[in-house]
């Protein structure tokens, strides 16, 4: 599980790297749980997206608070019902990275709106996911939150280990 939100945290940070403009990164350490030189790559990653051309308090700030949020497992009351199950994890993660980012900005830097607009698409698929793992209960969508159905719904699919 810790595998499959390191990997979801890390694609979230490789847009929000590209959104301000670190462009080339070398990935050359290997993902595992507690590793420290993956640890201080993101925080490199971090200390280079600060120095870019955006150089914005806000967005750093919101870059920040979404990889903490999505490192650790998150403390939601809805999670606990459903058993923490991995795929409504993400679900509920990338709920909260889309209601979180500032959309004002991409006003002030056109290059971050395709950014944007690749960050809606990552956190799309992760929505629709869920939706087609509750769609046999209820095929209007209400089950997708519904966590008294958790046991219910079909496993997370393979595909989100990759993402």
């Amino acid at each position: 599980m810790k595998t499959k939100l390191l990997l979801l945290g890390l694609s979230i940070i490789v847009i929000i790297i590209a959104i301000v403009g670190v462009r080339e990164f070398v990935w050359s350490t290997q993902v595992s749980e507690g590793d420290q030189a993956t640890t201080n790559a993101i925080v490199e990653m971090f200390v280079e997206a600060s120095e870019s051309k955006l150089n914005d308090e806000e967005f750093g700030k919101w870059a920040s608070d979404m990889n903490v949020m999505l490192s650790e497992t998150m403390d939601n009351p809805k999670l606990k019902e459903a058993n923490n199950d991995d795929g409504f994890e993400y679900y509920l993660k990338a709920q909260e990275v889309n209601r979180q980012f500032p959309k004002h900005l991409i006003i002030e830097n056109k290059d971050l709106e395709k950014e944007h607009s690749n960050l809606i698409l990552l956190s799309s698929y992760i929505l629709h996911n869920q939706f087609t793992r509750t769609a046999h209960i209820d095929p209007n969508g209400e089950a997708k939150q519904s966590t008294e159905h958790a046991d219910q719904w079909k496993p997370t699919d393979e595909s989100m280990s990759s993402i």
